[in-house]
């Protein structure tokens, strides 16, 4: 932003840092979230597939853009809200490329756990007192 045209630089600079110092204690303050911890590991594939999203036709991804702001009025609401659907459709392509292609998202392989040892026919001794 240039301070000439929106203000006061100093502010500005106050206000960026302020914003820094409030996303960082924000951060702090979820990362036990389920929900967030869930994202975090999905985020790589939501991020990629994301960007497909705007590779859709432009009359359909504007229609759903039209609907949801006839509903709230609200540019922020109406980013919320294709979000949550784009969000709500990676997701579950994320645990599926979990189940059937751990690799590809940078994890490794399942393996079955290892056979446990055959008991041996050998009785320990035990000392009497």
């Amino acid at each position: 932003m240039n301070g000439r045209a929106f203000g006061n630089p100093g502010w500005y600079y106050v206000g960026a840092f302020a914003g820094i110092a409030l996303s960082a204690v924000l951060a702090y303050h979820i990362a036990n979230v389920s929900f967030v911890k869930m994202l975090g590991k999905a985020s790589i594939v939501i991020f990629p597939v994301h960007a497909l999203f705007w590779l859709l036709p432009y009359k359909v991804f504007s229609a759903v853009n039209w609907y949801a702001f006839k509903l709230t009025h609200s540019d922020f609401l109406v980013a919320v809200i294709v979000s949550g659907i784009e969000i709500s459709i990676c997701v579950p392509l994320y645990f599926a490329l979990e189940k059937c292609a751990p690799a590809l998202i940078g994890q490794s392989t399942k393996r079955a756990p290892a056979p446990a040892p055959a008991p041996s026919a050998e009785v320990p001794l035990v000392q009497s007192a």
